[in-house]
């Protein structure tokens, strides 16, 4: 079996696992998923509320922020509020 058919295959498999799950990348450049409260919309409000208020960004959302803004949401398998998050998170960074 050819490697590339072994990489395909694995990334099919970790597809399946985190069916619903965000990748991106963490700090260290390793692979993470970003999950429960951290995807979709429940992010989308916390950093919006998070803007118009105008408080100090709290760590839990700091590292939210950081992973979204390195999520990997091209294509189709992820809808228009993954693209935002990662957007919102990039204009939070100045990236």
């Amino acid at each position: 079996m050819k490697l590339s058919s072994l990489e395909r295959r694995l990334e099919d498999i970790e597809e399946a696992a985190y069916a619903g799950w965000i990748p991106s990348i963490d700090a260290n450049g390793m692979r993470v998923w970003i999950k429960d409260r951290g995807c979709g919309i429940k992010f989308l409000r916390e950093i919006t509320r998070w803007q118009h208020d105008g408080s100090e960004l709290s760590q839990d959302l700091q590292k939210q922020v950081n992973l979204w803004a390195r999520a990997e949401v091209d294509g189709a398998n992820f809808g228009e509020i993954s693209r935002m998050n990662r957007q919102v998170s990039r204009d939070v960074l100045g990236l």
